[in-house]
């Protein structure tokens, strides 16, 4: 009996197959190459964001909403910094970007403000519970409208 025969037929493929099934896997990644990036940045960020949050909120005593305030403006400035030259690396007309990446910055923090506020003032949450439960639906807010809008090539135009 030879090793494939002991083996389930699933587990006997071919190595062709393998090979195919593993470069399927990493052309996924690398053709999602960008949203892998704006995922680890934005990990960082919000490492920064709920760690500023904390620091607000547990040490300062600070309200909810102004502690969030705080962490998201600190950690929107080092996210577009790293968006802009390590993930998009568009860096022309970057105060226009960076202005334009405000104001997404600006759509998700009033998202986790209301969020915060109806979870902390009106269902009674722990403010960390609340920070928590903003993540997700602002990063999906915020990483559509910068690709589509902040870090959209420009055309036709020449670098300023």
């Amino acid at each position: 009996m030879t090793t494939t025969e002991s083996l389930p037929a699933s587990a006997a493929a071919d190595p062709a197959s393998i090979a195919e099934e593993r470069a399927g896997i990493i052309g996924m990644i690398a053709r999602r190459a960008t949203l892998v990036r704006y995922l680890v940045i934005g990990g960082g960020a919000v490492v920064l964001d709920v760690g500023l949050f904390l620091l607000a909120d547990r040490v300062f005593g600070w309200h909810p909403v102004l502690s969030n305030t705080f962490s998201t403006a600190v950690a929107v400035i080092a996210s577009f910094l790293a968006n802009s030259y390590g993930n998009f690396r568009v860096t022309d007309r970057l105060w226009l970007r960076f202005l334009s990446f405000a104001v997404v910055s600006g759509a998700g923090w009033l998202l986790s403000t209301a969020i915060i506020w109806i979870a902390v003032d009106i269902a009674g949450l722990d403010p960390v519970v609340a920070k928590i439960l903003t993540l997700l639906p602002v990063v999906a807010l915020q990483y559509s409208l910068n690709k589509k809008i902040t870090f959209a090539p420009s055309t036709g135009r020449t670098p300023s």
